[in-house]
């Protein structure tokens, strides 16, 4: 009885671990897919480093929508295309990404923990922080602050 125990634990182990979502077998293959999977989604977003983050983004003189995200992340694939549309259509703000796995630094100095998070800067400052993945439409609303639209259509109200 005891036997038969342990081979229905057996098998019930190998097929609980074949039902598992399974990691690169090397990071380098994780990293080397990145760019590919990035271009795939995001044909305008710009990247930026760890090494390069202060001059990009905490230089800059307008708002700076920062997305954190990761290429095994599908959350982070699908808000991409709206953070792309966002940028498009709102030139007063500068939208870039940053990988998390190849720049961890940064993250980690933001304390970001959700991915995707979308974080603002303004005036080299983090001014708003989003966590998880948002529609355009959303976005729109909670990046308001920092969009002409939003500050026009505010002056009237009801409009």
């Amino acid at each position: 009885m005891m036997r038969r125990i342990l081979e229905v634990l057996a098998v019930v182990a190998v097929v609980s671990a074949a039902a598992l979502p399974q990691a690169p077998v090397h990071a380098a293959t994780a990293l080397s897919s990145a760019p590919a999977v990035s271009r795939a989604f995001s044909a305008d977003l710009g990247n930026v480093t760890d090494a390069d983050f202060q001059k990009v983004v905490l230089k800059s003189k307008k708002p700076v929508a920062v997305l954190f995200w990761a290429a095994w992340c599908g959350p982070c694939r699908m808000v991409t295309p709206n953070v792309d549309r966002l940028a498009q259509q709102h030139p007063e703000i500068l939208a870039v990404r940053l990988d998390v796995d190849a720049n961890p630094v940064t993250p980690a100095k933001y304390d970001v923990q959700v991915l995707p998070t979308i974080m603002v800067f303004q005036k080299g400052k983090a001014a708003t922080r989003i966590n998880g993945a948002r529609s355009q439409t959303a976005l729109e609303r909670d990046l308001s602050p920092y969009l002409k639209k939003a500050s026009s259509s505010s002056a009237h109200p009801g409009s």
